[in-house]
C-alpha cells in the first residue's frame, strides 16, 4: 500500500470500530453499569491494538515536551467522550421498530 492509503483505511477502521461501539453499547446499556461498559470497551481496544503493536518493527518516540499534550489529548479523549457517549446512549430513546 502507499503511504497515502494507510490514513484513509485507519480512518476507515476508526469510524466502523466507533459505530460498532455504538451498536454494542445500545444493546447493553440497560444491563450494565458505566464502569463495566468501559472496562469493556478498554478490554476490546487493547485486544485491537495489541496486534499492531507487537508486529510494529519500530518503536514511536515522544519528545518530552509532547508527553503532556498526549496526556491531555488521552484523557479528554478516553475519559470525557466516552462517558458523555454512554450518556448520551441511555438518555436518546430508540427507533420505534414498525
Amino acid at each position: 500500500m502507499t503511504s497515502r492509503v494507510w490514513p484513509a483505511a485507519a480512518a476507515a477502521a476508526t469510524g466502523i470500530q466507533v459505530g460498532a461501539a455504538m451498536v454494542a453499547t445500545r444493546l447493553v446499556v440497560d444491563q450494565a453499569g458505566p464502569a463495566s461498559r468501559a472496562l469493556l470497551r478498554y478490554c476490546i481496544g487493547v485486544c485491537c491494538l495489541l496486534p499492531a503493536v507487537v508486529l510494529s518493527r519500530s518503536r514511536v518516540r515522544f519528545a518530552p515536551r509532547d508527553l503532556v499534550p498526549i496526556a491531555l489529548l488521552g484523557i479528554t479523549q478516553f475519559g470525557i467522550l466516552i462517558a458523555l457517549l454512554n450518556y448520551g446512549l441511555r438518555s436518546v430513546p430508540r427507533r420505534a421498530r414498525p
